[in-house]
């Protein structure tokens, strides 16, 4: 019954909290599903990044454009580097249809 249905759809209700607000995570899934961007910022300060999930490419593009190269990558850490400095990146499924990239600082 009812009990059944709320203890195997809470653990899928709860996903949108792990990000804390779920409303930013929610309009950067929502412009990444209606608009066809390859990614998108979570926060106005483009240290949280969400994608859809597959290569970190998009990423790689998106930080490219602001004077970042890729430099390396261990396991769930990425590595982009631009005038001697380095950004460090981490990188977590948000659901399994989606990546949220978690920037050192801003880009």
């Amino acid at each position: 019954g009812v009990g059944l249905g709320v203890y195997w759809y809470w653990p899928k209700f709860l996903t949108i909290f792990q990000e804390g607000n779920p409303l930013p995570v929610a309009l950067a899934v929502a412009k990444l599903e209606l608009t066809g961007a390859e990614i998108v910022p979570v926060t106005p300060d483009e240290t949280r990044l969400i994608q859809k999930s597959g290569s970190e490419e998009p990423l790689t593009r998106f930080l490219a454009g602001r004077g970042w190269r890729f430099k390396d990558r261990l396991g769930a850490a990425i590595f982009y580097e631009r005038g001697g400095r380095t950004l460090p990146v981490g990188s977590r499924m948000f659901t399994r249809r989606y990546v949220i990239y978690v920037l050192e600082r801003r880009p």
